[in-house]
Formats: C-alpha cells, structure tokens, sequence
C-alpha cells in the first residue's frame, strides 16, 4: 500500500497546498492495532480486520470502516531458471503447508498427492513477515482449503524462511535457484523478468491463470485481495485531508495512480460499492 499512499498523498499536496500526510511503514496487523489505539487517523490493510480487531477498536471506542480502494493478488515467484511454470493450491500446500515442514525437494511434495508431477530440486520457501497481510491471506488462501480437506491446521511449514519485506523476496529468490517466494503482485510487477511468477489455479479448475486485473476480478486467478483504506467513522469528517485523500483514491485519477503503482484498479461494480459506502460515511 505504501507506493499507491505515497503518490495518492503527493496529488493531493499538489492539489491542496496545506495538505500535510504523514506515512509510516507498517505490516497490516500493526497498522490496525495503532489506529484501534488511536496514534493515527487512518490505515491501511491489504487484509480484512480479524473478529478479534474490531472488538479491540470498539473498545477504544472507535468505529472503523473499511473501504476497499484496489485490488491486488499474492504471487508466487521463483528463479527463472526452475522449469515450473504453474501450481495448483493443493501443490502449494505440499510445498509450504505444515505437512511440509523438513522438505527439501520439491518433488517431496508429490508424496501428499499433488495432482501433478513436481521435480527433483531443492526447496527452500521464502515469505515476507509473519504479521503481513500478504503472508496471512496466502496461508488462509493458498493453504487453507487444502488443509480443511486434509483435516490438519491453515498454517505455514515451520521452517520456512521470513525475509524482512514483499521486496526482499526477490533478492532472496534469485540466491535460490529454485526457491519458492510469496510476494504481493504491486511489489512483484516492478522485478520485471528478474523473478518467475507462477501460474496458479484452485484445485477445482484445469485453468492455469496469470495475476492479470481481470483474473483478479473474476476469481480466475485463486490468490486475489483488495486493498482497503481503515477510517472512523465517528472522527474522519473532521480530518479535512484525510477524507479528501480517501474521495481522491476512488476518483478516475486516484484509480490511474493504483495502476501506475503497481496494483490493479477497483473493477466498475467494486469501484461503485466502494464509492457508495464512502458516501455513506461523509453524508
């Protein structure tokens, strides 16, 4: 979310002379817990607020509303030199699953009944911080329905490798040459043709699909997710710039700016739901 904020926040300045907004670099859950706390007006989440979250917040008193203002996909990447070229959930779960922990090939794998063949190489799984939005949504996304079919927890294998960002993946990748990375899209379209992305497909589709808007949209590609701006909306129409900075990201020009930075434009009817529950808020 920082790149679309930070370009978001630079047209507004343009736009608004006195607009003063000051980002800070967090994962998704401590972003949440700062403004339920109340040290900052707004966040910014690439994953939904859990129960437990929005308990903490209306205990704090504050009412918070999501408002979704992109989406994005989690990718998996890997060395342009291994010859993968897809994986369906039920494979990533054999390779980065908790039945997966002590794997060091991925054709370890096949031995938890992938649908297909993987090969002889070495494995090592390589994901951002534990308290990512992009790690937990892959572990519930990628995992968790092949982990309910097998009766087991939607958790990651234990000795997996945490990098400190989504862009440390790609460094960490290519020192690997056939590592296996989870990364957000937004981060990952920049690397060019540095990294591999992976096709993906759910295990109910013979479809492999490329992270592509209108995958994402559609439901095509398996590891999509919006990307959500957390407002109160008992305090946000006092903050002037704060709710002009939320109109401008579901404006056509705050949309262009979600492409340019990576992430993919609300589809029209997300875009509308998005605008018509803004409305809802500043009315």
């Amino acid at each position: 979310m920082l790149p679309l904020l930070s370009v978001s926040s630079g047209m507004l300045a343009e736009q608004e002379q006195d607009a003063r907004i000051r980002l800070d670099t967090s994962t998704s859950a401590d972003g949440i817990a700062l403004f339920c706390d109340g040290l900052v007006e707004m966040a910014a989440s690439s994953r939904s607020m859990s129960d437990r979250e929005k308990r903490e917040c209306k205990d704090s008193d504050r009412s918070p509303v999501e408002i979704p203002v992109a989406n994005d996909a989690i990718v998996v990447v890997t060395n342009p030199s291994n010859p993968v070229k897809c994986l369906s959930t039920e494979q990533l779960y054999g390779l980065a699953g908790p039945e997966s922990a002590g794997f060091a090939s991925w054709a370890d794998a096949n031995s938890l009944g992938s649908s297909a063949d993987l090969p002889e190489q070495p494995l090592k799984v390589l994901v951002p911080p534990s308290g990512s939005g992009t790690l937990q949504l892959f572990v519930s996304t990628a995992l968790g329905p092949t982990a309910e079919t097998r009766n087991t927890d939607p958790k990651l294998r234990n000795d997996a490798v945490s990098v400190e960002s989504n862009e440390l993946v790609r460094s960490a990748v290519l020192d690997e040459p056939a590592g296996l990375g989870v990364a957000a899209v937004s981060s990952a379209k920049s690397w060019n043709e540095s990294v591999r992305i992976l096709q993906l497909r759910s295990d109910s589709s013979a479809d492999c699909a490329d992270p592509t808007e209108s995958n994402v949209a559609s439901g095509a590609y398996p590891l999509g997710r919006s990307l959500s701006v957390i407002i109160d909306r008992k305090t946000v129409q006092l903050d002037q710039t704060i709710s002009d900075l939320v109109s401008l990201l579901l404006s056509a020009e705050g949309q262009k700016a979600v492409a340019e930075t990576g992430a993919l434009p609300l589809d029209p009817s997300q875009l509308k739901e998005s605008q018509r529950l803004w409305n809802t808020v500043i009315e």
